[in-house]
C-alpha cells in the first residue's frame, strides 16, 4: 500500500473501529484519514465502515427468541 511506504501510520483493528463508529484518531493518523477519504477506493472504504457498524445489529436477528427483546437493546447501547 502506497500510504504505508509514504510513513503514513495505520490504526490498528480497535482504533479503526473507534474511528468506524465516529471517534476522532488524533493528529498522528491525519494523513491516513485524509488518504482513507480521498483515495479512489473510497466508496469501498465507506461501505466497510457501515457494514462494521450495521454487523451488530443484524447478528441480534440472529438469536433465538421473541422478537420484543429487541426494544431495550438500544437501551442497553446508552447506558
Amino acid at each position: 500500500m502506497a500510504a504505508q511506504r509514504a510513513g503514513v501510520h495505520r490504526p490498528g483493528p480497535l482504533r479503526w473501529l473507534y474511528y468506524a463508529y465516529g471517534g476522532g484518531l488524533g493528529p498522528k493518523y491525519a494523513q491516513w484519514v485524509l488518504h482513507d477519504l480521498t483515495c479512489r477506493t473510497w466508496f469501498i472504504r465507506h461501505l466497510s465502515r457501515t457494514l462494521a457498524q450495521s454487523a451488530p445489529a443484524f447478528l441480534a436477528l440472529l438469536l433465538p427468541g421473541d422478537m420484543s427483546w429487541l426494544i431495550f437493546i438500544p437501551l442497553l447501547v446508552v447506558f
